[in-house]
This record gives structure tokens, C-alpha cells and sequence, in this order.
């Protein structure tokens, strides 16, 4: 292990460590136990309904990212983006983003920048919709001292504020990168891996702009951005009652918008500690800690088990494994440092045949996409003949 990855280890343990020791302390583990035993489990019905509508929101909205790329269905691009959600749930350094890259990329053929594109920009309107839904919650927050009541008001202006720098980003995208290279260039202390990683990340998401520019897409992927994170905040809400504490929805959107920032920090995967921590951040000064600590578990394990499930599902279906995934990552990062040419996926693809001299098909679970085949003409022209070796942002997170 290099010296790097030993340090980028370390900082991931001391970080859960700490996030873990943070919200457990002082709790009393006789009522921890009895909010488990006095908890709402009949909540889970209509959470799996919100859940399973959360992830339906997302494939849509990458579907219609993906246009320029491709046309492809929600349903044929949902595989691809369960195993990244599982990826981070179960594999170290944010893989997710890297596995949805690599297993759309081997199903049908993409090149690997514009796929990625798509999945940076799905970050830009992730941002966007917190921030919203985050800035219009705080400055209704209530319940707080005062001081701590101006503070969350500032931060809320300063979120919407936020709102409007991204939607210049979409609209004038070539003069906000001229202007966030000039604002660096006046601090001229700030690590270039730092500057150069915001200013990639930027770049990247203007080549899926297309999908953005166009007057019958744009509408859809703004709605289901904030339709999306609201039934997160949902989720919050619903986990939140089932342990008896009576949050309103505002303070489910405020605990949202926390967890959605803390994640990029450098968490273990699944964020184990790190969710428990947002929750007692924003709801310990009003509800008891053991039932704040015990609803934010019930509230990752909601999920954590289904999505872990689903992709392993649907990895299983592609022919893949976890193995498979953390070989081509690496894979991927050597030919990335050694200037070589790969394939979509940043790695040599499997590729099922008919036998020699006969069609090629790319795996993709019970379906087969074969280069003849009418059904693969949608995707043809986005097909790889000298992918880039370039690889996911490590900064991307789900």
C-alpha cells in the first residue's frame, strides 16, 4: 500500500473513531434499548414505498442526462446505478461512482467521458436541490436559541446563494469557469490539487450540458432533483416518528442537508458514525440523545440493507463482482499514469461472443447488446473505438 492510500486509511479510521465515540457518548444503553423496543417498526410500509420512489427519481433523472450520451430507458441504466450505491456501501474510497461508470460502460459500449459527465452533473443538481430545499428550511427553523437561529438564517441566505451561482454555472458555463480560475488565481496559497480537482470536476460536468440546454429535458431533471431529495427528507421524517421523535419536516430537510455534506468528507463506507452525528448535530438540544441516535440507525439500515441487496442483485446479473470492480479501478488508475489506451470502462471489458467470426455481445444480466443487433443503434454512436483512460473525480460521492 502506498504511502498515500496508508494515510487516506488512517484518516477514514480516526474520522469514524471519533464520528462513533461523538455520538455515542452519554447515552445510556438501558434506553437506547427501549427506544428500539418502543419504535414504530409498521413505519417501514410506507419507507420502502418512499425508498423505492427515491431510486426510481434518480434513474429517471440519469436516463435523461444520458441523452445526448445514449437513449437509454431508466430501467436499463438502473442496474448500473444500484451497484454503485451498493459499491458505497461496501467498498472503500467512494468506488460508487467509478462502478456506475464501469458497468454502464461495459453493458453498452460508452465512451467513459461523457458517461461520466452525466454522473458529475447529477452531483451539480444534487447540490442545487440541497442547498434549496436546505436554504428555504433554515430560514423558517424554529425552536433554537437565538444565536443559533441567526446563524442557520445566514447559512440559509447563503445556500440560495449558492442556488444562483450554480444556475449561472448551467447558463454561462465557459464565462464561470474564466471566473472561478481568476478568483483562484488570487489565492495563490490554496493546494493546485485542490484548485485543479474543483476546476476538473466543473469541466467535466459542462461536456453533459447538452442534456441541460434542452428546453424539453431541463424541466424534468429539475423536478425530479428536488422531488427526490423532499422524499429524503421524507425518509428522515418517517424514521424520525417511528422512534417518537415528533421532528416537523423542516428540521427532516435541515438533518438532510447535513448528512448530504458531511458524507464528503473522508467516511468509511456505508457512513457508519457519520449519519448517527448528523442527527444529534441538529436534534439533541430539543429530543432525548438515545432516541436521536436510535431513529438515525433505523434510518440508515432502512436503506443500507435493500441497496446493498439490490446491487449485489444486479451485479450477480451482469456477470461482475466486488473483486472485478476493485480490479479494474486499479486497472483504470494504472493505465491513467501510464498514458495507455483502455476500453469504456477504464479496463478490458469481458465481452460474450457467438463464437468465432461471430457477433460480439457486451454482458448485460439476462440481455445481451449485440453490435447488429436494432435494439443497440440508440447507443452505437456513443460506443467506445479508442475510449479515454481518465477516471471518475475522486471527490464524486453518492
Amino acid at each position: 500500500m502506498s504511502g498515500r492510500k496508508t494515510a487516506q486509511a488512517l484518516a477514514v479510521i480516526l474520522f469514524t473513531a471519533f464520528c462513533l465515540w461523538f455520538a455515542f457518548r452519554g447515552l445510556e444503553p438501558a434506553k437506547l434499548r427501549d427506544s428500539f423496543a418502543d419504535a414504530n417498526y409498521w413505519m417501514l410500509i410506507p419507507m420502502m414505498g418512499i425508498l423505492f420512489s427515491f431510486y426510481a427519481l434518480k434513474a429517471w433523472r440519469w436516463a435523461l442526462l444520458l441523452t445526448p450520451v445514449a437513449s437509454l430507458t431508466p430501467r436499463q441504466v438502473t442496474p448500473a446505478m444500484m451497484i454503485g450505491f451498493m459499491a458505497n456501501n461496501l467498498l472503500p474510497a467512494h468506488l460508487g461512482e467509478f462502478a456506475r461508470v464501469f458497468v454502464l460502460g461495459e453493458q453498452y459500449q460508452l465512451k467513459k467521458t461523457p458517461v461520466l459527465s452525466t454522473v458529475v452533473l447529477e452531483r451539480v443538481f444534487d447540490i442545487l436541490a440541497i442547498l434549496l430545499l436546505l436554504g428555504i428550511s433554515l430560514l423558517f427553523v424554529d425552536g433554537m436559541p437565538p444565536k443559533l437561529q441567526r446563524f442557520c438564517q445566514i447559512f440559509g441566505v447563503l445556500s440560495l446563494v449558492g442556488v444562483a451561482s450554480l444556475v449561472a454555472y448551467m447558463a454561462f458555463t465557459a464565462q464561470f469557469l474564466k471566473l472561478v480560475k481568476t478568483v483562484f488565481g488570487w489565492f495563490p496559497f490554496l493546494p493546485d490539487k485542490l484548485t485543479g480537482g474543483v476546476l476538473g470536476m466543473l469541466e467535466s460536468a459542462a461536456v453533459g450540458l447538452e442534456a441541460v440546454r434542452n428546453p424539453r429535458l431541463l424541466p424534468a431533471i429539475a423536478f425530479s432533483s428536488v422531488a427526490q431529495w423532499m422524499l429524503n427528507g421524507l425518509l428522515i421524517y418517517c424514521s424520525a416518528h417511528a422512534f417518537g421523535v415528533t421532528v416537523s419536516y423542516v428540521d427532516s430537510l435541515m438533518v438532510m442537508g447535513v448528512i448530504v455534506f458531511a458524507i464528503l468528507l473522508p467516511a468509511p463506507p456505508g457512513y457508519f458514525g457519520v449519519i448517527q452525528v448528523c442527527f444529534k448535530l441538529v436534534l439533541e438540544s430539543r429530543f432525548p440523545p438515545e432516541e436521536v441516535v436510535a431513529c438515525s440507525m433505523f434510518y440508515q439500515v432502512s436503506q443500507y440493507i435493500p441497496v446493498t441487496l439490490t446491487g449485489l442483485v444486479f451485479l450477480s446479473r451482469v456477470g461482475l463482482s466486488l473483486g472485478s470492480l476493485q480490479a479494474a479501478k486499479g486497472n483504470s488508475t494504472r493505465d491513467s499514469k501510464n498514458g495507455q489506451s483502455t476500453n469504456a470502462c477504464g479496463a478490458d471489458a469481458p465481452v460474450a461472443s457467438d463464437g468465432e467470426g461471430g457477433d460480439s455481445h457486451v454482458r448485460s444480466g439476462n440481455l445481451t447488446e449485440s453490435a447488429n443487433s436494432p435494439d443497440s443503434g440508440a447507443v452505437r454512436d456513443a460506443r467506445s473505438d479508442d475510449a479515454e483512460s481518465e477516471q471518475p473525480p475522486e471527490t464524486l460521492t453518492p
